[in-house]
């Protein structure tokens, strides 16, 4: 849908900022290194460490569109365990998860979970050392994991791919630079990156890798303004970025940072996380048309107590049009005005908050905007060029 247009061009009230809501807590015990991933209006969360160091199998399904209401899934059908990696296919309705430590050890195993019949489905192995505390995302039907720590302690730089089509593993191109472990990785269009991380002897990074699977390249972007590891990632339509995580093991963190890949920046997302926080996991749901939630809870607060807090950050967001081109908009973040600098005489720009209600709206070309009266957060800026195609690129207030 594309977001509708108002008479006024702007709206002389300061709204209220975008904040973290709480949910329901997490209904398992409490844990951290837990597991999620996202089918449609449904997120998942489960294994992990729990309180008295006990590792865990369950699953539990939060129904983002039903009231943000918690249901038992079946266990994983297999050894508890945590440091799992996890994608999701969404064509597919199946979410998966590969790899982790159980008692034993380090485990190569990948499991599918069907939303379809709710159940789990042990599918071929990775051909390779078992390992934990992977990342992985998804492109175009197939996932792909990265990193990770091996049994003998030392960290990987692999990169594999799996194709739920054939059941079958295939070795890419390994991820330059340092091998690491507990990154955060999301998926962008065609792109997937690797954010931040751990070396083998726990220091945090903050290199930012982008992967083309067209080519089966990796490029260095943009890196994190701080390292990090063991954030969850923020992933809601196209808004990308991570949540907490800790910059050395006494060292946890509750800001949250944006990606453009558009213009390759980071910045600062002005509402920090409820919590100082590592080991927490997120996962974004649809809550009805044009509607996201980031989902982040569980996780190793600065006191070292796991928890089983959960908050949602909301989104709204209009239908992405096909052949979309970038746009870029400075400065990102800003206080007083931006302007939209990548495309010649838009004919029309709207911004709009986190709930979805329209602060600025105008047709005709349009230098600077201004933004005086607008309260500090994040905003979606949608751009409708002469061809009547929407751009969209986020900005930030200070």
């Amino acid at each position: 849908m594309r977001i509708q247009a108002l008479a006024l061009a702007t709206v002389p009230v300061c709204l209220a900022a975008q904040s973290w809501e709480p949910l329901p807590d997490f209904p398992g015990t409490a844990r951290d290194d837990a597991a999620a991933f996202a089918i449609g209006a449904h997120a998942y969360f489960g294994t992990g460490m729990e309180v008295g160091w006990g590792l865990t199998s369950d699953w539990w399904m939060l129904d983002v569109a039903g009231g943000f209401s918690w249901t038992p899934v079946p266990a994983l059908p297999a050894e508890p365990r945590q440091y799992c990696a996890t994608f999701s296919i969404e064509t597919q309705a199946r979410g998966f998860l590969v790899g982790g430590i159980a008692p034993g050890g380090p485990l190569n195993e990948l499991w599918s979970f069907s939303e379809l019949t709710h159940s789990w489905a042990q599918a071929a192995p990775l051909p390779a050392p078992a390992r934990y505390a992977s990342t992985a995302f998804s492109i175009d039907g197939k996932g792909f994991i990265v990193g990770g720590l091996l049994a003998d302690g030392s960290a990987t730089n692999e990169c594999w791919r799996y194709d739920p089509a054939t059941d079958s593993w295939a070795q890419m191109a390994s991820l330059p630079g340092v091998a690491r472990h507990r990154a955060t990785s999301f998926a962008y269009g065609t792109f997937g990156f690797v954010v931040g991380g751990a070396d083998s002897a726990y220091n945090a990074l903050q290199e930012t890798w982008r992967y083309d699977p067209l080519v089966d390249q990796w490029a260095s972007v943009a890196p994190l303004p701080e390292p990090r590891y063991d954030a969850a990632p923020l992933q809601a339509a196209w808004l990308l970025g991570i949540v907490g995580g800790a910059s050395d093991d006494t060292t946890f963190h509750a800001d949250t940072y944006i990606y453009n890949p558009d213009s390759d920046q980071w910045t600062e997302m002005g509402e920090p996380f409820p919590l100082e926080v590592r080991g927490a996991r997120g996962a974004y749901a649809e809550g009805g048309t044009g509607y996201f939630y980031l989902v982040v809870g569980t996780g190793l607060d600065a006191d070292l107590v796991r928890r089983k807090d959960m908050y949602s950050y909301g989104f709204v967001f209009g239908v992405d049009e096909p052949g979309q081109a970038a746009i870029t908009i400075s400065p990102n973040p800003g206080h007083e005005h931006f302007t939209i600098g990548s495309m010649r005489s838009p004919l029309q720009i709207s911004a709009t908050d986190a709930t979805g209600r329209v602060v600025y709206n105008k047709r005709g070309p349009v230098g600077t905007v201004g933004t005086n009266g607008w309260c500090q957060g994040l905003y979606i800026i949608t751009v409708q060029d002469a061809a009547g195609k929407l751009h969209r690129a986020p900005w930030i207030k200070q």
